[in-house]
């Protein structure tokens, strides 16, 4: 269950549980969720929407899924230290 408080020890398990999701629905939007919560700007459009743009060389749909992995390790790694703490 998610509560209004964005940083309270239910909702950061939820959050971490939405992370695995196997819905890459999901995961973006869980992703967008902790950009806004933590004020980063990771682009989420190119991890997660990557081949509906091709930019010729920086095209990045051959990456997508070492990008998501980084990105959701990054997540699960700081969510965990905020449950510690």
């Amino acid at each position: 269950m998610v509560s209004f408080d964005f940083r309270s020890e239910e909702t950061l398990k939820e959050l971490n549980r939405a992370l695995e999701s196997d819905s890459d629905i999901l995961r973006y939007n869980t992703c967008k969720v902790l950009n806004a919560l933590y004020g980063t700007r990771f682009d989420l459009e190119r991890i997660f929407l990557g081949k509906k743009y091709a930019l010729g060389p920086f095209d990045p749909s051959g990456q997508m899924e070492a990008y998501e992995q980084r990105l959701i390790a990054y997540w699960k790694k700081r969510l965990d230290a905020e449950l510690v703490n």
